[in-house]
């Protein structure tokens, strides 16, 4: 307001500083107190520094909040100068209403909520995939082990086999005449 602006301007910014605040906007309502209707301050060295603009439009100069992670821009709406927002990564403006800035928050909040489903879904599909792998490993840890007995009675199988055919021969063998003294 005009009867504020300078102590906006100066003792508050200096405030807003020393306590920690990162960033410092000020808006022009009506177009009549300041030079830009809209102006950015960030916090640099406990004082605040003038924001360059980060775009420029038809409609205006961009602003980039950091905090927000929005970019900011002033538009004059029935005879007022009112906030615009802008996502970055999108490129979807919208207003400061506070109809829109709930409709924002609750598609927000079912985007949240869908991206909680599906990673618990995810996890549950995960633990499922895990049991699995640990049945599959259990039957080839088994399997494992059977071939080993196997090839251990067989093993043994064939020891056994040799011996019998060692005693078969050992019996079918001709045996020698026995000598004769002479």
């Amino acid at each position: 307001s005009p009867s504020t602006a300078d102590r906006d301007a100066e003792a508050k910014a200096e405030e807003y500083a020393r306590i920690g605040v990162r960033e410092y906007w000020r808006l022009d309502p009506q177009g009549t107190l300041m030079g830009t209707p809209l102006e950015g301050y960030e916090a640099t060295g406990g004082k605040f520094d003038p924001m360059r603009p980060v775009a420029s439009s038809a409609q205006g100069r961009w602003f980039r909040s950091e905090v927000l992670g929005l970019d900011l821009r002033s538009r004059r709406q029935n005879r007022a100068t009112v906030l615009v927002f802008r996502d970055p990564s999108t490129g979807e403006e919208f207003d400061g209403a506070l109809e829109e800035s709930e409709r924002r928050r609750r598609i927000a909040e079912r985007g949240f909520r869908e991206a909680e489903q599906r990673a618990s879904a995810t996890e549950t599909e995960l633990q499922a995939q895990k049991n699995r792998t640990s049945e599959v490993e259990r039957e080839l840890q088994a399997q494992k082990n059977r071939a080993s007995a196997a090839e251990q009675e067989a093993s043994a199988a064939q020891e056994r086999a040799r011996e019998l055919e060692e005693l078969l021969r050992a019996r079918t063998a001709p045996t020698a005449p026995p000598e004769r003294d002479r």
